[in-house]
C-alpha cells in the first residue's frame, strides 16, 4: 500500500480542510463557512433562524438552547395555583377595588375569568374593580344588572367574577359567578319589608313585618329565565298569610320567627311555600 502525503499548500489548492481551521462550535453545534477552508461559530438569530414563532412562550436562551416564557406559557404548577386568574384587592373601600394580575392584564376580554379576593367586604351599592390600571368596571350580581348587596363579597374570601363586555351599556362589567370558599355560604339579609298584597324581596333572606295577606311576590330577574327558578327565605315578624289569587301556589299562614322558604318555578310561574 502506498502512502500519500498531501502538503498544506496542496490541501489549500484542492479546497480541502486544513488542520486548525475548523473551530469548535461548543454547545451550539453549528458552524458557518466564512471563506475558503475557514469556519466560525454560527450565531442564532443572525446566521440562522430557529422555527420558533413569536408569542408561543418559547425563547432563545443562547445558541440552540430554548426555555419557556412564563409571561406567555402556562405551566402545570401555575395552573394548579390559579396564578393567571388571581386578583387580590390592594385595599379597597368596600365599593372601590383594585388589583394587579400576573402576567399583567393588557385588556379586558369578554368571558374573562377572575378570582377576586377583596380586602374589605362589599358595602353594597355601586361597586367597581380596576385591574392593572385598565379602568374601573362595575361589579354586578349574577343577573348582570343589580349592584351588589352588603356582604355579597366578604373580606379574604375569593369569589369568581366573569367579565361581560355587553354590561353597563356596552362599557363592560363583572358578574359575580360564585363564591369560592369551603366555609358555610353566607346569605345577604335585605331590609325588612311590610307585608302587602305584592312584595318584592331582593335579598335571599328577608324579614317580613305586618299581618296583611300576601298574594304576589315579584320575581327577581335572575329567577325569571327559561328553565330556571330559585328560592327566597322569608322571616315572619308578624302573623301574615299567603293567598293564591296571585302567583303563590299554596295558601299558608306564617308562624312568627319560623322561616318560610318560597321557591319559584319559572315553568309554572308560581311560588311554592315550604309550609
Amino acid at each position: 500500500m502506498r502512502k500519500v502525503l498531501v502538503s498544506l499548500a496542496v490541501s489549500s489548492a484542492l479546497g480541502l480542510p486544513v488542520l486548525g481551521q475548523l473551530v469548535d462550535p461548543g454547545s451550539n453545534g453549528i458552524v458557518k463557512r466564512t471563506a475558503l477552508n475557514a469556519t466560525a461559530v454560527a450565531v442564532a438569530g443572525t446566521d440562522y433562524q430557529l422555527p420558533i414563532a413569536a408569542g408561543t412562550g418559547i425563547v432563545l436562551a443562547g445558541g440552540v438552547t430554548v426555555s419557556y416564557d412564563t409571561a406567555v406559557m402556562l405551566t402545570q404548577a401555575m395552573a394548579q395555583a390559579g396564578t393567571p386568574f388571581k386578583c387580590t384587592d390592594a385595599g379597597g373601600s368596600g365599593t372601590t377595588y383594585s388589583c394587579v394580575m400576573w402576567p399583567a392584564l393588557v385588556s379586558y376580554t369578554d368571558k374573562q375569568m377572575v378570582i377576586f379576593t377583596p380586602n374589605t367586604a362589599c358595602a353594597g351599592g355601586l361597586t367597581t374593580l380596576n385591574i392593572n390600571g385598565l379602568g374601573a368596571k362595575q361589579i354586578y350580581k349574577t343577573d348582570g344588572a343589580t349592584n351588589p348587596s352588603a356582604n355579597d363579597c366578604r373580606a379574604g374570601l375569593p369569589a369568581l367574577l366573569l367579565y361581560n363586555a355587553s354590561l353597563n351599556g356596552g362599557n363592560g362589567g363583572f358578574q359575580i359567578a360564585s363564591a369560592l370558599t369551603n366555609s358555610l355560604s353566607p346569605l345577604s339579609v335585605g331590609n325588612a319589608i311590610a307585608s302587602a298584597a305584592t312584595i318584592a324581596p331582593t335579598a335571599p333572606l328577608t324579614h317580613i313585618t305586618g299581618t296583611t295577606q300576601i298574594t304576589t311576590i315579584t320575581v327577581p330577574t335572575q329567577f325569571a329565565q327559561s328553565g330556571f327558578g330559585g328560592c327566597l327565605r322569608l322571616i315572619p315578624d308578624g302573623a301574615w298569610a299567603t293567598g293564591t289569587t296571585g302567583n303563590i301556589a299554596l295558601a299558608s299562614t306564617a308562624a312568627v320567627s319560623k322561616v318560610l322558604e318560597m321557591c319559584y318555578d319559572n315553568a309554572t310561574a308560581k311560588w311554592y311555600p315550604s309550609y
